[in-house]
């Protein structure tokens, strides 16, 4: 999940890099790597275990950053169904 959040650390416009972090993660991690973060992503989404700010102290809001892993996910299947 740190992975998935990592690049929205500095910034206020989370959503906005949901895309980019998307590609970022599509080039740079293995396909069995970005199936996991998916699936963390979407078990998080459906069943949150966690506060996700407090996961690298982020001081977004949870409702924000939870949409921005929405978009993230999003973002990653449309990108894994394209290389399909």
């Amino acid at each position: 999940m740190s992975l998935a959040l990592y690049s929205v650390v500095q910034t206020s416009s989370r959503q906005e890099h949901a895309t980019v972090t998307a590609e970022s993660l599509h080039t740079s991690q293995d396909r069995e790597m970005r199936k996991a973060i998916m699936a963390d992503i979407a078990d998080e989404l459906a069943r949150p275990k966690q506060k996700v700010r407090e996961i690298l102290r982020l001081v977004a809001t949870e409702e924000d950053l939870r949409e921005y892993l929405s978009q993230l996910s999003t973002a990653l299947e449309r990108l894994e169904g394209a290389k399909a």
